[in-house]
């Protein structure tokens, strides 16, 4: 194997020698301690968001309320489906908090970068056993994250303000109404629109639609991080968009913003996070 080039002033002769040894250096987007402060940033979150849920008699009366302007029971206030939804606002703060704190730790077990790519294998491709298993068992872990902010969306983007006007009720696929509406794929989870709906209602609809993961195959094909990337180039620089998307599923999309920041920095942690893919270290949460 050849030594890494010492090369401070990032000039590289060719884009083919730069691409040849990019999977054998240290991953510049891979840092451990901005990984920390993320996932402990959300950790401390979610923490005060179950204390205030739990002190303060004012913040959770709001919070329930957003939750039921956001759920499928929207309308019903029968005693029954207010405690169904109370019972999804407590389960989904202790869910939050528990999984940050469970990511928090584990990465607080991991090893400097530095002693974990010297002490590797004589070929340079494989970790230690307990670091790879370590990261395989992060990476499982953000994927396994990463499935609740978007169900949450995919549930509650339909009845947000901006768009519940737009929205058509669930139907089966190829079922629509009238010629005006637009029928695509995931109109039985609720996400039907209008034809008469604005340009700002169909681009948050397009995009939020692959976020939710009910589009699979555009989310396959640009990916997650990208979609998201052009979620936040959509809600900077569109201000008819922005108003559409109030502040509850503005929360989802940040939490999805961060884990898919990190999925995307494990990922490139090469060629090691390839050889722990390979190896299915991983067998369960």
């Amino acid at each position: 194997m050849p030594e890494p080039l010492f090369n401070p002033k990032g000039i590289w002769h060719t884009v083919s020698t730069h691409t040849l040894e990019a999977d054998y250096r240290t991953p510049q987007e891979l840092s451990l301690s901005r990984m920390k402060l993320l996932i402990n940033g959300r950790r401390l979150a979610a923490e005060d968001h179950i204390c205030s849920l739990r002190e303060d008699p004012g913040y959770f009366l709001e919070h329930l309320k957003e939750w039921r302007e956001h759920h499928f029971l929207r309308g019903n206030d029968t005693p029954l489906n207010w405690a169904v939804i109370a019972g999804q606002v407590f389960a989904n703060a202790l869910d939050s908090w528990e999984k940050w704190t469970w990511i928090s730790m584990l990465l607080g077990n991991v090893h400097p970068i530095h002693e974990q790519v010297t002490a590797s294998t004589e070929g340079g491709t494989r970790l230690k056993e307990y670091d790879e298993v370590l990261w395989a068992i992060i990476a499982e872990t953000i994927a396994l994250m990463i499935r609740k902010p978007m169900q949450n969306i995919e549930i509650m983007f339909p009845t947000s303000s901006g768009l519940r006007n737009v929205m058509k009720r669930p139907h089966r696929f190829g079922a629509c109404l009238t010629e005006t509406d637009r029928c695509i794929r995931g109109a039985e989870h609720g996400w039907h629109i209008k034809e008469t709906s604005s340009h700002a209602q169909r681009r948050a609809f397009r995009i939020f639609h692959i976020l939710s993961g009910l589009d699979e195959d555009q989310l396959a094909l640009h990916g997650l991080r990208p979609v998201v990337q052009e979620a936040h180039y959509m809600l900077e620089h569109d201000t008819e968009v922005r108003q559409l998307i109030d502040s509850w599923l503005l929360t989802d999309f940040s939490d999805l913003d961060v884990l898919a920041d990190l999925q995307h920095r494990i990922a490139q942690f090469h060629p090691y996070s390839k050889s722990w893919d390979a190896a299915n270290v991983v067998e369960g949460e």
